[in-house]
């Protein structure tokens, strides 16, 4: 069968579960290597539609590996970084947008110490009090004691706890390969043809059959573990139920391995910034409104209209490679005079809204079925939740007590101390839709303030998934599609090393 995972050594596992169970993967993974650039590498002018780690990104790998050669245009109406992106409140900076990166994320740490970034390091952080939340009551609650916890998990899981991690370290082990190949110069014309690379035929079938099935019919998996573990991983990182691809699911499973993640202190916006500037790129706040095809000599070129911010204007720019690095679900761009229609259905389905608010109040420990009676000395400082049971009164996916990006891991205990010792925190709430006052109301006892911040933040996960291509054009590229196998700063980057190589390619064969 394509889904039998390997279980090398999975009953050695046993002593080694704690709770943060996934694997460590960062082994599996190499240093990037750096390509001179072909001396007969052609001139030409690049446009880059998009600011986020997926556009700042292929303008800064297009730079490393075909040099001063290219004229670089990076186009963004909105701040730069796209959907990783803080708030400040009271002062202080806050992620809103991607908040932690996996230490085996190999370009995201790359950038990082290419740049010279401070790093917060989850193992610097004190272990705190978490639940699952089905909506009526804490269906799972772990204190500050990992010991304890590991106890609680095993009792509670049991094998199928072993069995996950160890299918997790196996999807995560073919995942790295793209490293390699990426540095070898491998490019893809398919997100489907990328997966095959990486790990045969297995890591494109998991994209194809739905969480839930994957878990409980083909691997045998416990329902509880599925309910309490694997359902909440996808609720915090995706919004989304198991119905959604296994795929998806694994990669949000690696996401929560507490002791392997880490975030750029300042906010992680910092890394697209700083890859923009690396990039040497001309950038341009304005917002593109229609990209034209037009064939000049025997040569593909595209003009790139767009309305300049700093001027008011209209321009206009004559362009020999187009890289598209926004969702082309969420674009009103205009692709005109092209032989094949750019917006495909796979390039057309929905994305996932996301609302971030972030309140500073008193939780109400009632909501959660909690007696008030109960000391809140170990109340969790993280919640997540199960598909919430009918008739709970307020739709959320999670919600956490917040450390502010700038302050260092040294000094993050003082924003984790026990709702005992200071009742009023500054909470980030995940839902799919905007909380009303009464919902707010039955959550905390009080707030003060609260921030709310609404956004299309990935795709809708529904298997079988289809792909838009990465090559929309002869020298069009799209960053994209890679977000429909897993959403996050990482698979943006691969995805725009991915076009890099590809733009580099078709400029060798001008």
């Amino acid at each position: 069968s394509n889904f039998d995972p390997s279980y090398e050594g999975e009953t050695m596992e046993t002593a080694r579960v704690v709770l943060s169970w996934i694997p460590i993967v960062g082994r599996f993974c190499k240093k990037k290597e750096t390509v001179e650039p072909p001396e007969d590498l052609p001139s030409a002018r690049v446009a880059v539609i998009g600011a986020g780690v997926g556009g700042t990104s292929a303008a800064y790998f297009l730079r490393q590996s075909c040099g001063d050669n290219l004229e670089i245009h990076v186009f963004s109406d909105g701040a730069v970084g796209g959907r990783v992106a803080t708030v400040s409140i009271g002062g202080l900076v806050y992620e809103s947008g991607g908040s932690v990166i996996h230490k085996s994320n190999q370009h995201m740490l790359g950038f990082a110490e290419e740049f010279e970034l401070g790093i917060k390091s989850s193992k610097d952080e004190p272990t705190t009090p978490l639940g699952v939340f089905n909506g009526r009551k804490f269906t799972l609650w772990l204190g500050a004691w990992g010991f304890i916890n590991t106890l609680k998990l095993l009792w509670r899981y049991g094998i199928s706890l072993i069995r996950l991690r160890s299918c997790v370290n196996a999807v995560i082990k073919k995942f790295c390969t793209i490293y390699r190949l990426q540095s070898q110069g491998k490019s893809f014309a398919t997100v489907p043809d990328m997966l095959r690379a990486m790990g045969g035929d297995y890591l494109f079938q998991l994209t194809q059959v739905n969480t839930s099935d994957f878990m409980l019919n083909r691997m045998g998996y416990s329902q509880r573990l599925v309910d309490e573990i694997v359902c909440p991983a996808l609720r915090v990182n995706y919004g989304q139920n198991t119905d959604m691809d296994a795929f998806t699911a694994l990669v949000a499973l690696a996401g929560m391995q507490d002791d392997s993640l880490w975030s750029v202190q300042g906010g992680n916006k910092l890394v697209p910034e700083k890859t923009l500037e690396a990039s040497k790129s001309f950038y341009h706040h304005s917002m593109v409104t229609t990209v034209s095809r037009n064939t000049s000599k025997g040569r593909v070129q595209y003009t790139v209209y767009y309305k300049d911010f700093l001027s008011g204007g209209d321009e206009k720019e004559e362009f020999d490679i187009v890289i598209v690095a926004s969702p082309l679900n969420l674009s009103s761009i205009k692709y005109e005079d092209f032989p094949v229609p750019v917006y495909t259905p796979p390039a057309t389905t929905p994305f996932h809204r996301t609302v971030a608010t972030f309140v500073k109040g008193e939780i109400n420990p009632s909501f959660f079925g909690v007696p008030a009676t109960t000391s809140m000395s170990k109340f969790p400082l993280t919640i997540l939740t199960e598909k919430l049971e009918e008739g709970c009164p307020v739709d959320l996916c999670s919600m956490s007590v917040l450390v502010p990006a700038d302050v260092p891991s040294k000094d993050e205990k003082d924003y984790l101390k026990p709702l005992s010792q200071d009742p009023v925190r500054l909470w980030k709430v995940f839902s799919p839709k905007p909380l009303t006052e009464e919902e707010k109301g039955m959550i905390f006892k009080s707030y003060e303030e609260n921030m709310e911040v609404d956004w299309m933040a990935y795709p809708e996960y529904n298997p079988p998934e289809a792909y838009p291509p990465f090559i929309l054009d002869d020298g069009m590229f799209y960053v994209n599609p890679v977000e429909k196998a897993a959403s996050c700063m990482e698979m943006s980057a691969i995805g725009a090393k991915n076009c890099a190589l590809l733009a580099k390619e078709y400029l060798l064969k001008a």
